[in-house]
């Protein structure tokens, strides 16, 4: 596991991060909250995840094996590695963002440690209607979204705080100490983009899946020929990413998983970000990151009509909305900011304004730290607090 933490000697509370579904260099866990509370000296930062940081982020790693590829594995193997992690490692406080990992939580609060629950998604929604997570089989939906209220009803109860991605999440908890800390970009990162117009490239960040309308964006670009599809993050199955090649040759291009200044650099040469989602209420009340960034970079967007990028990214201009979650007015809408490069200009001043002005990390950070420092007060460093 690395070095030993069982016995502290950092006279700092000890506070560890842990996630067994997101990579460790995660954009909300790692590079927003972790980075964030290491900044500020107070707190010895440690994050449990798989895969790698950068040496100099001030966090240390503690490093997890990657879960299955499948979704029951990780809901079985997530938290016995995080009971094992809990057992041996003494921590002030423990920080979970993972559904899979809320029985550990829970454990961990009923028996008096200070532990954060961090909702990222409302996950009642998530895993028991159509779309986004529905991997749960029909006849198994109630019993599922029975148990997990149930648990999110006790880890609302115990937990010393619950920290919420949205306004919509926020208002499902009633703990004392719930804030809100949002998905808002690091603008400063994005500020110096400068996106190219004349590039006709759209940049599809994300999960490439149904969830994301994948296979419409692919549609959609293969109908307009000179626009290509560049693709930031995992790759999608072999039969997914084998229909988009088809469709659209060598206007497809894979860029793989990109760090800040990656997916900056993606930005400068593209002409459009993608923010397009199923229509279904699993993503009905999402803030996704890419958002921010995109607005902050004054890459103008292209979304699918979901109520909450309407409300929000939308609201000021920020892009072009598509009529439809379809492939037709997919096309339609990324042809029409293709082809008017005044809109376009617009649209790309708007983002920029709108994100300094409402998608800043600033706010949420300050929200973060004053929940901390509300949490441990003056606590010190433990060796107690070790599951027996």
């Amino acid at each position: 596991m690395g070095p030993d933490l069982a016995s502290p000697v950092d006279a700092r509370p000890r506070v560890i991060h842990v996630t067994t579904a997101h990579r460790a260099n995660d954009v909300r866990i790692f590079e927003r909250e972790c980075r964030s509370l290491a900044a500020t000296g107070r707190y010895d930062v440690h994050l449990a995840a798989a895969g790698t940081i950068p040496d100099d982020a001030g966090v240390t790693l503690i490093p997890l094996a990657p879960s299955p590829n499948t979704r029951a594995g990780r809901f079985t193997s997530g938290p016995l590695k995080t009971l094992a992690l809990v057992r041996a490692v003494a921590a002030d406080l423990w920080h979970f963002h993972d559904p899979e990992l809320l029985p550990v939580a829970l454990k961990l609060a009923r028996s008096g440690h200070r532990v954060i629950w961090d909702a990222h998604e409302d996950y009642v929604v998530q895993f028991t209607t159509t779309g986004g997570k529905s991997w749960v089989p029909r006849p198994a939906r109630s019993a599922v979204r029975a148990g997990t209220q149930a648990l999110l009803n006790q880890i609302d109860k115990h937990a010393a705080g619950v920290i919420a991605a949205t306004p919509a999440i926020a208002l499902r908890y009633s703990n004392p100490r719930t804030v809100l800390v949002g998905n808002e970009a690091h603008v400063e990162l994005f500020s110096q983009c400068r996106p190219d117009f004349s590039s006709q490239q759209i940049l599809f960040t994300g999960s490439p899946g149904p969830g994301h309308l994948f296979l419409d964006v692919v549609k959609a670009v293969a109908d307009l020929p000179d626009a290509s599809l560049a693709v930031a993050g995992r790759q999608p199955s072999p039969t997914i990413w084998g229909e988009a090649q088809t469709l659209l040759g060598r206007r497809l291009t894979h860029l793989g998983w990109l760090d800040r200044a990656g997916l900056a650099a993606a930005m400068d040469s593209s002409a459009l970000g993608l923010l397009t989602y199923a229509d279904t209420v699993a993503y009905a009340e999402g803030l996704p990151t890419k958002g921010f960034e995109f607005a902050a970079a004054g890459l103008p967007i292209v979304a699918s009509p979901n109520r909450m990028i309407l409300n929000a990214y939308m609201r000021n201009g920020a892009g072009f909305v598509a009529e439809g979650f379809g492939s037709k007015e997919l096309r339609e809408a990324i042809a029409t900011a293709l082809s008017d490069k005044l809109a376009w200009e617009s649209a790309s001043a708007a983002g920029r304004d709108w994100a300094s002005a409402e998608g800043s990390w600033t706010v949420s950070e300050e929200r973060l730290l004053g929940l901390y420092s509300e949490v441990l007060g003056a606590a010190t460093s433990s060796g107690s607090s070790k599951l027996g």
